[in-house]
């Protein structure tokens, strides 16, 4: 990228940047006493140690030094985390009230005197008082922001209602002037409305009579409209309209401003007036939709006039006020004014401060901030006297350390410079950094370039004139440093030196071109004179002394003359120039140890430059020295010898000769510049071969690169990384010279050498632009003065020197802006890329980096010094026995020794000891003592040695009450850090060793100082005890987590960073106390929330609503979780909200007590009732009722409160625990006093236990040691125990629990809560098990049977035996789709759990009727009653302890049933927990049964019948009844065409039989059957008869492959469960309900459906259809394409197809059975199940329809919207699918064992509701309570075949009633969107009636109406 060279270059990144403005008089830059050196400075790396305390003041005394570049150590710290981003973000803040009182003054159209920066009172932003300044800066901008803001708003609404009303009155105004014209004139609207023809308006001629006269019932509209928009207004109106409208419109002459954005807006006022209020609506919705303001005018002449008075009065007022306003804030913005470029400087540098600040480490155990930095080395001297300056200002007796590091890195380049060589070495810089220590080229530059520059500008006048410039800027330079200039200017402005050095040159090299404005001066003697009459010039002999000679001028070879006298002294300035820049490598080679570069660089290049274009040199200056004229040969040209030295080297032709012997020596030099090339390719990699070769020989590669070898690590490196210079040390350790391989010297070397080569010609040729620009600059002078001023000079007449004023005043604009600012911009360009590329390329490396340290002076003022504080406080010993000039002196030592007599007297006897001696008054004494640190820290560590030497219970008594505690808290803020250390750490060590009983009273005033402190050093101390409490008390501060979390939550929003950071410190270590697992793990995002509530808050309540709760929820997790919920009640979301309130009501029923909760009522139940009210959604809003229900049952709160006028709780306290001591210490025959100071401690000690609930002997024998020093006797153990039973019997509750005393060994006796997803199951339940017992599992659907179970065993119940003790396990349907290719045996093989051998595995499978075949079978071919006996077999082989049973007779048959009965009570040892719905299994095999209801597990002993008996509303466990309220209701199925009775055949199967095709026998054989809607069949047989396989036939999952025929009614819809339920959402358990539905039936069809294997069509069918396809139709060949849709024909259905190629109206329609044979059967079935579900009427497929058709299976619509149905219990889930299935309102259901996972409770309901459903059932079942109780029809299935009984099977309809709907009746309809259709039957006319329609309609047509009857 570009850049200016006058520009100053960006300063970096990490150096410090403090810029002031004030001081800018100075170029910017503090003046120092050297210019640029030779080399660049010697710099030093070292690292600082800064107090935290004295950072801010330390930084800003070496940002005024400007010597120091800070290195970031925080590199992968991201930047909004790093310490001081809180303090930065503060500034940002007040920065930004800043720019929006610049932008504000801006914006004033009056002036704002901004008073200059110098002409300020200084803010004092360091010292003691630098915090205080900050808060009041920021409050005053605020202030100043919020007033400024309030009088724009105020300003703008003014503004808008001045607008408004001036609109008004011109509406009022020209309304009556429309009035006043309008007399007379009424005839121009015509008085009748009646006749179309009479026109609107009458002619001029036909006007006549007064407006007012006419009958006139037009009404008129009037306002306001852009101009712009008239035309289009008129046309819109007039189309709306259809011309019954009259319009008049005039201009506003003046413009209306926008007070926001000053936009003019010029506006019309318009009257409409039309007939009728359905037109003035239309005119007036057009004009608004336009933009205009319409106003209301009254007709009425008197009261427009009125109306005008009045907004002329209104408007006049207000303007007053608008006036008034605008000097209010002018006045405002004055005052800020006056203090704006102060506020500017302290938050630019403030910013700057803390963002250096950012850069340090914090050490964390020495607490200080680290910084690494690059200074100069001579500069380290001041830098140690600024640290101390800083620490002197800030008050502190800590000062920072410097310590220099040893490293080996590359430091940064640092150039001092001043105001003078600023701008030379800045125009260098852009160039590039040269390397450290290399020669700066920007000390060279000083001469050579202005040098260069005037070469090309040189001109006297012109020099004279930037010369003048740049002295004139150099003078003023403090009066324009202070103002601001421009950019441009300030460029010119920076460089005033370099443009003065130019000015310089250019008039000494305009003095040798003897040029002044294109003229010259004859200052001696010319040496040439002219004959009379000739033009040749004669020469005299005399040499002009300087310059050239004045003859020159004017002569005719002056071009060629000057031309090649410039030329060649641009060639021979610029190898001049080379060479010198060629030179400057050997001081660097040297420097850098580079000697044999010397050699192999730059003695070459030397050579070859000089061989040929210093010859040409030479060559020049011999030329020059000749005298030709006197000479016998032409002199040569310099150019054709060049080029003959290379074409014909040694040859030159005599004539041409330039001097003898030319030849040879050209010979001789092209010769050297031939040996260099090969030189300086071959040296340089030859030498750095040898020495690689070297090295390899000798075994090892050095390290490092140069001379003098590798690098070594020293005993300083060493010393410095034990002193904290690891950093450094690493660093540098990482940064190794770049190595390179042979190759890559060779290549670099090669490109080296073609680049100087061709370089040394180009660059030559380069330089000859010094010819070009000078001529250049000369002739366009020449050009300027001769068509300005030539000729004018003379004048001799008044219009002469008008005209010389004129052409002098042009001329010298002209020179100065064409001659001086371009021509020289462009010489000075050239002259910088002379030196960029021709000069530094020859010896620049530019490998550097720089470091800029702006030298700034600040405008501080030093505060006052700092008194002398007195050695130790004045105090005199009590009694003798202390003395408190030792305690409280300076002296350490002394303090120690006269504290410790203190601690033992206090250890020894109490209290008493500290109150004889008044320690706690002399100590408040010493730390109020301002003036004696020693004081306050002798003080502070007296209370820390009480604390810590055993003397603490001595303490406790007196420590808060003497004020003793308050005064430590207020040291925390102490100015000296050892004071305040020493009160922390007093504080601190009081907390660790006090009665943790008494945590409750030392936290409220540590809250309290959190919350309220105005220093922020009392928010950490306080902090730091905060965390001291949490560790040695944390029961005792778990239990006031109420009072903790709210304040820490508002520490968290502090300014000041280290308060936040310690805050979120303090809340993470105290929610650590919160022992709820069920929230432990988002304690984090807990945190997070109340740090970030806006973006966190959503997230944080959307994880816990899908948290399962369970623990007991005490008050310390109510802490943390009731702000993120009240929070959460603020969301706009209608789902958070119920997420809370779910939330919200599961935890509340896991509070064990309302005293708990009740802390929180006013948080949470407002906020739920003011939601319950506001909230749209109703199931949302039946959520948020039931929580508030339960929080008003927990909490005890009546209807009708809000829990915020609730009676306080009843609490012990001090006083009346007092009274209980001392009638205790009176029945022991003891008197005390209520008033002593120990007694009353105790008593708080007492009452916060009492109040704890906790009546634990342990905990109150720790008040034993204070009751002992109360009375002696009796024995304060003995009083201690006597307190605590009276304070127990006072407060005991009553609370019993039966206990289980029956005999026998246990194997889990623990007591646990449960739950899944957000539903509670189980709160505080007890399970106690018995080896040998079988328990019988009992419950309601969704009480948490299953739940409970694999709780169980994934080990998630508190308190349960671990697997090591007892063996547990689960017999579940687990086997699933996953190992249908493992055979039986090799699956029992492969589980891990089974430890038992081959033998007794195959044993066991054989004992539950596997045989040997069937083992070797694949699990895919069992039926789900054999995987049943395969998960039992498979846990006999475990040999659990607890054997957990999930519905095991499932899928079973009744052998089979029995079996299991008979293992299971054969067992003795092994427990068992069983859940099955087949009650006579439970009742056959339990001993005992569980009863799970309302949040509770009981255990009842006996079988299911002596349960009930105990239980009578248990009853739906033992037999099919169903509740009263708990009913299934199914959909009626619609009406099918051609079906007019029950009895009619839906599906017919004939013949039909069906073999898998991977089983060795066929399953099923001649299988004929009908269905119907009477249907009521049941499908019974053993396992693995085929009943599955015959239903998958019937529902189409399969198709038979043996033969036979099945036929299916068209329009038939079936509703199937398969026998495993959850194959149906197996691959959907991740989504809700709600979400499944929405995506099965998301296309109208069901795609479960769609997607089964027979509806695919296979590549047969497709070949089949492809042949079919072709159709003739009229004799021409036609393809078919698709079916379209369908329509009935006779006995069947024909079926519109489309034809490829064709439009739809050559589609044809063709029977069905044409298409079946042509292969179209699936595609047939496809617009059949379409027309079907159209038939079938589309249920809205909307959230409110599904959650109302689960509720007819008994689902809440919590379950279907808002749990996943992961978490759902296998009943919950059978649910889902029976819904699902039922969806589409089938007209046959087909259950394969829905038994499986229902209740009783809901196996009745489902029985009534297939009872009563109109459609046919049928069901495949075990359970034969569930068929008799429902099927007529029984089909047996044995060995494949099937025996059907009890069937009525008709041909025909059948003899039935007929089905057909009543007349007139028709069900709901609905569109996609699930809108209902309304349709409403249109009544019929009678033939009178008819005709008169029709009558009618005839003469409306004749009139032109366009009129159509619903046929047409």
């Amino acid at each position: 990228m570009s850049r200016s060279p006058l520009t100053p270059l960006p300063r970096p990144l990490l150096s410090i940047q403090l810029d002031n403005s004030a001081t800018q008089g100075q170029g910017g830059c503090r003046m120092n006493t050297r210019v640029c050196s030779v080399r660049s400075e010697q710099m030093s790396l070292v690292q600082l140690f800064v107090p935290t305390e004295v950072a801010h003041d330390t930084v800003h005394e070496l940002g005024l030094l400007g010597d120091v570049q800070f290195k970031d150590l925080n590199p992968s710290v991201n930047p909004f985390q790093r310490s001081f981003v809180g303090e930065i973000r503060r500034i940002d803040e007040m920065a930004r009230r800043v720019r929006f009182f610049t932008t504000q003054i801006e914006k004033e159209t009056d002036v704002v005197p901004i008073r200059p920066l110098y002409e300020c009172p200084p803010l004092i932003t360091v010292g003691p008082r630098a915090a205080q300044t900050i808060d009041e800066l920021s409050h005053q901008l605020s202030d100043y922001e919020s007033k400024v803001t309030k009088l724009n708003e105020s300003y703008q609404t003014l503004s808008e209602r001045t607008r408004e009303l001036t609109e008004a009155r011109h509406v009022l105004r020209e309304t009556a002037v429309f009035f006043d014209k309008a007399q007379g004139q009424s005839s121009n609207i015509r008085s009748s409305f009646d006749d179309s023809a009479t026109p609107l308006l009458t002619s001029q001629d036909d006007r006549e009579g007064g407006f007012s006269g006419a009958n006139f019932d037009l009404e008129f509209v009037t306002g306001t409209i852009e101009r712009s928009r008239v035309p289009t207004f008129e046309r819109v109106l007039w189309r709306v309209l259809r011309g019954n409208l009259y319009m008049n419109h005039t201009d506003i002459a003046e413009p209306f401003v926008d007070p926001s954005t000053g936009a003019e807006t010029r506006k019309n006022v318009f009257i409409i007036f039309a007939h009728g209020d359905v037109l003035l609506s239309k005119i007036r919705k057009v004009a608004e939709s336009m933009g205009a303001t319409i106003f209301p005018i009254d007709a009425n002449a008197d009261k427009r006039a009125d109306a005008l008075r009045e907004v002329q009065n209104r408007l006049e007022d207000l303007q007053t006020v608008l006036y008034n306003t605008g000097l209010s804030r002018r006045s405002e913005l004055v005052r800020i004014g006056e203090n704006l470029t102060v506020w500017q400087d302290v938050v630019k540098k403030e910013k700057l401060i803390y963002e250096t600040l950012n850069l340090f480490n914090y050490d964390v155990r020495r607490k200080t901030l680290i910084a690494e930095a690059w200074v100069p080395t001579r500069d380290l001297t001041k830098i140690q006297l600024a640290l101390r300056h800083a620490t002197e200002e800030s008050g502190t007796s800590v000062p920072p350390i410097l310590h220099e590091l040893q490293t080996s890195k590359t430091p940064p380049t640092f150039h001092r410079t001043n105001k003078f060589t600023e701008g030379f070495q800045a125009i260098m810089d852009s160039y590039g950094t040269s390397a450290y220590q290399e020669i700066n080229p920007g000390l060279f530059a000083i001469t050579t370039f202005p040098f260069l520059f005037a070469v090309m500008f040189g001109d006297i006048g012109h020099g004279a004139i930037i010369f003048f410039a740049a002295l004139y800027m150099i003078i003023r330079e403090k009066k324009l440093a202070k103002e601001d200039t421009g950019e441009i200017m300030g460029q010119f402005f920076f460089g005033r030196y370099i443009i003065l050095m130019m000015g310089v040159f250019s008039i000494y090299t305009g003095f040798l071109y003897n040029d002044v404005f294109s003229k010259t001066l004859h200052i001696f003697h010319s040496g040439w004179t002219f004959s009379e009459g000739s033009n040749v010039a004669n020469n005299t002999g005399h040499v002009y002394p300087i310059g050239l000679d004045p003859s020159w001028h004017g002569a005719s070879n002056e071009l060629v003359f000057k031309n090649s006298y410039k030329m060649k002294m641009s060639i021979v300035i610029g190898v001049i120039h080379m060479t010198f820049a060629l030179c400057l490598q050997v001081p660097n080679h040297l420097r850098f140890k580079r000697k044999s570069d010397l050699y192999t660089n730059f003695i070459p290049q030397v050579i070859f430059l000089e061989s040929i274009f210093g010859y040409l040199v030479l060559c020049i200056l011999y030329k020059w020295s000749v005298d030709w004229t006197k000479s016998s040969v032409a002199p040569p040209s310099l150019l054709n010898m060049l080029i003959g030295m290379f074409l014909e080297p040694g040859k030159v032709d005599p004539a041409k000769q330039l001097y003898p012997g030319q030849g040879f020596v050209q010979l001789v030099l092209l010769s050297l510049a031939g040996v260099c090339v090969p030189w300086l390719l071959i040296s340089k990699p030859y030498l750095a071969w040898r020495e690689m070769h070297k090295t390899t020989h000798q075994g090892y590669m050095t390290l490092g690169n140069g001379e003098d070898g590798g690098r070594h690590s020293t005993d300083d490196a060493l010393e410095g990384e034990e002193e904290g210079n690891g950093r450094a040390i690493a660093e540098a350790a990482g940064e190794e010279h770049e190595e390179h391989d042979f190759g890559d010297v060779v290549i670099h070397q090669i490109i080296h050498t073609i680049e100087f080569c061709l370089g040394c010609i180009s660059h030559t040729a380069s330089y000859l632009r010094l010819w070009a620009l000078s001529l250049a600059h000369a002739q366009l002078s020449e050009v300027l003065w001769s068509m300005t001023l030539e000729g004018k000079t003379n004048p001799k007449t008044a219009g002469g020197w008008i005209g010389l004023l004129l052409m002098g005043f042009m001329w010298f604009n002209c020179t100065v802006g064409i001659l001086c600012l371009m021509e020289g911009l462009s010489a000075f360009l050239h002259a910088l890329r002379l030196h960029w590329v021709e000069g530094n390329s020859k010896h620049f490396e530019g490998g550097g980096h720089i470091i800029d340290m702006p030298a700034v002076t600040a405008s501080a003022v030093s505060p006052a010094p700092v008194a002398a504080l007195k050695a130790a406080a004045a105090g005199a010993p009590i009694e003798g026995q202390l003395d408190y000039t030792s305690l409280f002196g300076a002296d350490k030592a002394v303090r120690a020794s006269a504290v410790a007599p203190l601690v033992a007297a206090a250890a020894e006897k109490g209290p008493s000891a500290l109150q004889t001696v008044g320690f706690a008054d002399a100590a408040v004494k010493a730390l109020g003592e301002k003036k004696s640190p020693a004081a306050r820290e002798g003080a502070a560590e007296a209370v820390s040695a009480l604390a810590k030497g055993g003397a603490i219970k001595a303490l406790e008594p007196i420590f808060i009450d003497s004020g003793l505690y308050n005064a430590l808290l207020e040291a925390f803020a102490d100015k000296m850090p050892a004071v305040k250390t020493a009160a922390v750490e007093a504080v601190r060590e009081y907390a660790a060793n006090m009665n943790p009983w008494a945590t409750a009273l030392i936290l409220p005033a540590l809250l309290h100082e959190i919350k309220t402190a105005g220093k922020w050093q009392i928010k950490t101390g306080s902090l730091v005890v905060l965390n001291q409490l949490v560790k040695s008390a944390p029961r005792q501060t778990a239990r006031l987590m109420p009072e903790i979390v709210p304040v820490l939550t508002e520490a968290l929003w502090d300014t000041k960073a280290d308060v936040k950071k310690a805050s979120k410190d303090s809340l993470t270590k105290a929610t650590a106390l919160v022992s709820n697992k069920d929230i432990e793990r988002f304690i984090p995002a807990l945190i997070q929330a109340l740090i970030n509530p806006v973006e966190e808050v959503p997230k944080t309540i959307g994880l816990l609503s899908a948290t399962t709760f369970v623990s007991e929820v005490d008050s310390a997790t109510l802490s943390l979780m009731v702000p993120l919920l009240s929070r959460g009640l603020s969301e706009k979301l209608t789902a958070t909200k119920r997420k809370v309130a779910v939330i919200v009501d599961n935890m509340a029923k896991l509070v064990d007590s309302h005293i708990t909760v009740r802390p929180f009522l006013p948080k949470l139940l407002p906020g739920l009732i003011k939601v319950e009210t506001t909230i749209g959604d109703p199931e949302a809003r039946a959520v948020v009722n039931r929580a508030i229900a339960t929080l008003r049952s927990i909490g005890h709160v009546p209807e009708g409160s809000d829990g915020s006028d609730l009676p306080p709780i009843k609490h012990a306290d001090e006083k009346s625990m007092a009274h209980s001591l001392i009638a205790i210490y009176k029945k022991l025959g003891a008197t005390i006093s209520a008033g002593n100071l120990d007694t009353m401690y105790a008593a708080n000690l007492a009452a916060n236990l009492s109040n704890a609930k906790n009546f634990d002997v342990p905990d109150w024998d720790t008040l034993a040691p204070y009751l002992s020093v109360i009375a002696s006797t009796p024995d304060g153990i003995t009083v201690a125990r006597e307190w605590v039973v009276k304070s127990a019997s006072d407060d005991t509750e009553e609370a019993t629990e039966n206990d289980d005393e029956e005999e026998g060994e246990d194997l889990c006796n623990c007591q646990f809560s449960l739950a899944y997803g957000a539903k509670i199951l189980l709160n505080t339940a007890t399970l106690r098990l018995k080896r040998g017992h079988r328990y019988g599992l009992c419950g309601k659907n969704g009480t948490g049977k299953s739940t409970l179970m694999r709780a169980i065993t994934n080990g998630q119940v508190e308190g349960f035996p671990s697997p090591e003790e007892v063996r547990t396990f689960y017999v579940e349907h687990d086997i699933d789709g996953s190992e249908e290719d493992t055979s039986v045996l090799q699956f029992i093989l492969d589980d891990k759990r089974v430890l038992a051998p081959r033998e007794e595995v195959v044993e066991a499978l054989a004992s539950v009727g596997f045989s040997d075949e069937r083992q070797k079978q694949a699990i895919g071919s069992l039926s789900g009653g054999w995987k049943m006996k395969l998960a039992l077999a498979r846990a006999m082989l475990f040999k659990a302890d607890i054997l957990l049973l999930d519905e095991p007779t499932n899928h079973l048959d009744v052998v089979n049933v029995a079996w299991l009965e008979s293992y299971l009570t054969g067992l003795t040892t092994c427990t068992s927990i069983i859940v099955s719905h087949d009650s006579g299994f439970l009742n056959n095999t339990i001993t005992d049964v569980l009863h799970l209801n309302r949040f509770k597990l009981r255990r009842y002993r006996g079988n299911l019948e002596a349960f009930v008996k105990q239980v009578p509303e248990a009853k739906s466990y033992y037999t099919l009844e169903a509740a009263e309220d708990y009913k299934f209701k199914l959909p009626d199925p619609p009406l099918l065409e051609g079906v007019k009775t029950k009895e009619k055949s839906l599906i017919k199967m004939r013949k039909v039989g069906f073999q898998y095709p991977t089983a060795a026998t066929q399953q099923l054989y001649d299988i004929t059957l009908q269905v119907s809607l009477s249907s009521r069949v049941a499908v019974l047989g053993p396992n693995g008869s085929g009943k599955s396989t015959l239903v998958k036939l019937l529902i189409g999952d399969t198709e038979p492959n043996k033969g036979g025929e099945i036929w299916k009614h068209p329009n038939l819809v079936i509703g199937y469960v398969a026998q495993h339920a959850f194959h149906h959402i197996d691959q959907h358990l991740d989504k809700t309900a709600l979400e499944y539905m929405l995506w099965r039936y998301q296309t109208g069809e069901d795609l479960e459906e769609m997607g089964k294997a027979t509806r695919q069509i296979s590549e047969e069918e497709q070949k089949k259809m492809k042949d079919g396809s072709l159709i003739v139709i009229e004799g021409q060949k036609r393809i078919i394409d698709e079916i379209i849709a369908r329509k009935k024909l006779k006995q069947s259905y024909e079926y519109e197809v489309s034809l490829k190629g064709l439009s739809s109206s050559e589609n044809i329609w063709l029977p069905r059975d044409d298409l079946i044979k042509r292969g179209f059967e699936k595609k047939v079935l496809e617009v059949d199940t379409r027309e079907a579900q159209r038939l079938g009427l589309l249920r809205p497929l909307v959230r409110r329809e599904i959650e109302k058709h689960f509720a007819d299976f008994g689902l809440e619509p919590e379950f279907v919207s808002h749990n996943t149905m992961r978490g759902l219990s296998g009943g919950q889930k059978v649910k889902i699918v029976l819904g699902a299935a039922t969806w589409r309102r089938p007209h046959i259901i087909c259950l394969d064992e829905p038994t499986n996972y229902l209740d009783r409770e809901s196996l009745a309901a489902l029985i009534e509701a297939l009872k009563s459903f109109e459609g046919g059932v049928l069901v495949i079942t075990h359970n034969r309570d569930f068929s008799e109780s429902l099927c007529t029809e029984v089909w047996a299935m044995r060995d494949g075949r099937l025996e059907a009984s009890g069937h009525n099977w008709v041909e025909g309809q059948g003899s039935g009633p007929r089905i057909d709907k009543a007349a007139g009746e028709e069900e709901d309809q609905y569109d996609a969107m699930g809108n209902k259709i309304d349709n409403k039957k249109k009544k019929k006319l009678t033939a009178s009636e008819a005709r008169k329609a029709k009558k009618d309609r005839m003469a409306r047509r004749k009139r032109g109406e366009e009129v159509f009857t619903d046929e047409e």
